[in-house]
């Protein structure tokens, strides 16, 4: 029972860890981004309940959005559930005419993405180490939206 109880526990606090929010363009690392892209910065594990608490807002970008960066430097697990998430948030997004780019996410976990079909599509979907890099790349992305 203690177990169990544990384990319950383990879950829902892992939950509330996991969080997603919108950075404001006055952000330091967000000089020179262009008014059609917006940043998320996605925090903590992601796997079964935390992935579509975490990933929710992503479908619901303003209109006039052509690229939306996501933050993942701060994941640091993602689970089988979350990639199934990430699929349905990249068809939304990319079947609106909306492009990805996800940055710092760890090599470990974009392996996971590739291995699932979440791959670098030129002018859909990019990856990124650095927030300066998915920058420059959704200004280009804009260009071709």
């Amino acid at each position: 029972v203690g177990m169990g109880l544990a384990g319950v526990l383990f879950v829902r606090r892992s939950i509330d860890l996991a969080q997603t929010r919108s950075l404001r363009p006055e952000h330091d690392n967000l000089a020179g981004v262009p008014g059609e892209v917006v940043v998320y910065d996605i925090n903590g594990p992601l796997f079964f309940g935390t992935a579509q608490k975490a990933l929710k807002a992503l479908t619901d970008v303003t209109p006039g959005v052509r690229v939306v960066i996501l933050d993942m430097e701060e994941v640091n697990m993602i689970d089988m559930s979350a990639i199934v998430a990430m699929e349905s948030i990249v068809k939304d997004l990319n079947g609106r005419g909306i492009a990805l780019v996800i940055n710092a996410l760890q090599p470990r976990m974009i392996l996971k993405l590739r291995r699932a079909g979440i791959r670098k599509r030129v002018g859909m979907i990019e990856f990124a180490r650095h927030l300066d890099e998915s920058v420059r790349k959704s200004q280009s992305m804009c260009l071709r939206v």
